[in-house]
């Protein structure tokens, strides 16, 4: 019994010892600990356990619990910040550089290279040319307009840019493509040449030289670039009118845009459309509108679009809304009917046609009853996409209204640019039995009528649908100056009948018979 009770009193000694060290309880301990001590208080005895549970039960942990509810409740009290307004046409570094695209569709990893200190802004249009000179002698500059409500940029000669010019006048009347890749010989950035020789390959569908061209031109762009001027900023206005530089530029990242969407490369494309039309919002002269809706369908970015007709018009316009062009009207049905996987148009969609009032309410719709109400009010656009789709399809003659006047440009320019994205087989037959629908539907017409936007429509009568089409084009274009006909002919008549036949089938080439 004494052996037992010595046992006893030395359990309770050992306890009493450790017991002061669990008085000190520190506010400020690691995980680590708290695990330590609920593993010994599995091990000790209940009555341990409890004097523990108690000890930790401490004041300082009872004034940090009061000053955690007070920090609860003073957050509550106070209001959220609101969010930032984000511009719809927010564009970032990352999604100009098409090699990033390229990589994640074919799940590549891209090695990183040591690359040189450079200026990331004047290299951000194309950012894999590290190794091309920064130190031009025929380079531009870029001048800001003295405007105190906005920045308006524009191009302009330098004196040694000006210097080279009767040199290169006097290739472009020469009419020979020859001399001017002579000249970029020795000027490798000369933009008006770059520009020219681009023209020329586009005709002959060397789409992989145009690359390649417009490549070396936007660098020299770049090297150009005014210090408040960035791709990515939003205060960026440029004049296309102004100068025949600017012009150059905007027909540039146009031509770019379509050699990235040749390649695969929607997302990039869609970047530089954004860019575009951050340069003249309001004017839209190369009609980039009509590229939004299919760069972002292509590269599945159907929530951006949707967000991009919900801001575009409260943002540059303050009046209306975007889905009143047609172009625009047609691309929201799709892009609702992809995101929701639903191609039905049954006759509960018929029925909801007829309770829409306005284009308000439109918007709101499911993508059936867009579509619907799309080919009631803009039967031209759906007679030129299934003209496309099913050449034997009869379209029907029906007393169709037009609401915002004429839109036989651009039904042309959407059915020859979005012509792949009804395609899909399940997708073009939703269309088809929307458009044998459509003829159930009666809609007021006083609620889909604005004067303001079609003036907004007006603005795109200059547009030709032969740039938004991926066909290789026949036409010389009109800002080509190295394939027009001068006064002299650049082939000699007393050449080689052979050699002259098979010469003047080129576009920039003829003989002058009148020697």
């Amino acid at each position: 019994l004494r052996k037992l009770q010595e046992q006893n009193k030395v359990t309770e000694e050992e306890f009493s010892e450790e017991e002061p060290e669990t008085k000190v309880v520190n506010n400020f301990a690691d995980l680590d600990d708290f695990e330590i001590i609920s593993s010994e208080e599995e091990e000790l005895p209940a009555t341990t356990s409890k004097l523990l549970k108690q000890e930790q039960n401490t004041q300082p942990e009872e004034n940090l619990d009061l000053l955690l509810e007070e920090l609860k409740e003073s957050s509550i009290g106070t209001p959220q910040e609101q969010k930032p307004y984000v511009s719809c046409l927010k564009r970032h570094p990352k999604h100009f550089d098409p090699q990033n695209e390229l990589s994640k569709l074919f799940k590549e990893e891209r090695k990183s290279k040591k690359k040189a200190k450079r200026n990331f802004k004047k290299l951000m249009l194309t950012p894999d040319k590290t190794d091309w000179p920064l130190n031009l002698d025929h380079l531009l500059v870029m001048e800001k307009v003295p405007d105190p409500v906005k920045n308006l940029f524009y191009f302009d000669m330098t004196k040694k840019y000006s210097n080279i010019q009767p040199e290169y006048l006097s290739c472009v009347e020469s009419n020979d493509p020859n001399a001017i890749a002579g000249f970029l010989q020795k000027y490798p950035f000369h933009v008006e040449a770059l520009f020219q020789l681009v023209l020329v390959y586009q005709m002959q569908g060397n789409f992989e030289q145009v690359g390649s061209l417009l490549e070396r031109m936007l660098y020299s762009f770049q090297l150009s670039f005014h210090h408040q001027f960035s791709p990515i900023g939003s205060d960026i206005a440029m004049d296309i009118s102004l100068n025949q530089f600017n012009k150059i530029f905007y027909k540039g990242l146009f031509t770019n845009v379509d050699c990235l969407g040749r390649k695969g490369c929607a997302r990039t494309a869609l970047e530089f459309v954004k860019f575009i039309l951050a340069l003249s919002p309001q004017e839209d002269p190369l009609g980039c509108l009509f590229l939004v809706d299919y760069y972002s369908i292509r590269s599945r970015k159907l929530s951006y679009f949707l967000e991009f007709t919900d801001k575009y018009m409260e943002e540059f316009y303050g009046f209306g809304e975007l889905i009143m062009l047609p172009s625009i009207m047609y691309s929201i049905a799709l892009c609702k009917a992809l995101m929701n996987e639903t191609f039905e148009c049954t006759n509960s969609h018929v029925s909801r046609c007829s309770e829409v009032k306005g284009f308000s309410e439109l918007r709101q719709q499911e993508a059936s009853v867009i579509l619907l109400c799309a080919v009631r009010l803009y039967p031209g656009l759906a007679k030129a996409l299934i003209s496309k789709l099913f050449p034997a399809f009869q379209f029907g003659e029906v007393d169709y209204q037009t609401f915002l006047g004429n839109t036989q440009k651009t039904s042309e320019i959407y059915a020859s640019r979005n012509e792949e994205l009804w395609k899909p087989e399940k997708i073009s037959s939703w269309l088809k039995a929307c458009i044998e629908k459509s003829s159930e539907i009666t809609l007021n017409s006083q609620d889909f009528q604005d004067t303001r936007f079609s003036e907004l429509l007006d603005r795109y009568s200059h547009l030709d649908s032969n740039e938004f089409s991926f066909d290789v084009r026949r036409v010389i274009p009109e800002d080509m100056e190295v394939g027009r006909r001068g006064p002299v002919g650049n082939l000699d008549p007393n050449a080689n009948p052979f050699y002259l036949f098979f010469a003047s089938m080129l576009p920039w080439n003829y003989v002058n018979f009148q020697e």
